[in-house]
């Protein structure tokens, strides 16, 4: 542990640690140490293994771990109450110009500035709905129909592709998006 700086004090921290295996399989042990000694210098308790923190559900298979959202997203599809089941290839058509000026305003944002919050903290298990979600994030300040209709389509295209499991790192899901992307234009 490091001393602060005199002067300095503590506003407040969270410990991630990892630890690697030994050639036995663990490090039981040495684990159980780090965390009596982690406790006896700050209050902490030890929640087990991670299952579901902010939104996301983490697991770990014989394969490696794994994050999803797809309980977070079924939520968001849930709050929009989408009753229709129309279905959608792209999360924004292609071409697209929208602009500040098109469409009716919005009498009550609050349901659009939320899904696009919402859809804002999706992207981090789906990277292929980012620019459409930049897109529409544009115009939370004063929305329009027109605007509205655009995050229906990312709504339905999620719908359509619910995912369980999410790559492992995002290069790899990045790379995936890549992918999906290319073979949608070709």
């Amino acid at each position: 542990m490091v001393d602060l700086p005199p002067g300095k004090s503590v506003v407040g921290s969270k410990w991630v640690y990892k630890i690697k295996t030994n050639s036995e399989g663990s490090y039981l042990k040495e684990i159980h140490t780090l965390k009596l000694h982690l406790s006896s210098c700050f209050e902490m308790k030890d929640l087990g293994l991670l299952r579901f923190f902010l939104g996301i559900e983490a697991g770990k298979s014989s394969s490696g771990y794994f994050i999803s959202q797809v309980k977070y997203a079924t939520d968001i599809l849930q709050r929009a109450v989408l009753t229709d089941s129309k279905i959608v290839d792209t999360p924004l058509e292609l071409n697209v110009k929208l602009n500040c000026y098109e469409g009716q305003a919005l009498s009550n944002p609050t349901l659009y500035r939320h899904l696009v919050r919402s859809l804002n903290y999706l992207t981090i298990t789906r990277p292929n709905i980012c620019h459409a979600v930049h897109v529409v994030s544009q115009f939370i300040s004063s929305p329009r129909s027109k605007h509205f209709a655009v995050v229906l389509r990312i709504l339905h295209y999620i719908k359509v592709r619910k995912k369980t499991v999410v790559s492992r790192s995002s290069a790899e899901a990045e790379y995936r998006a890549f992918v999906h992307t290319t073979s949608e234009i070709v």
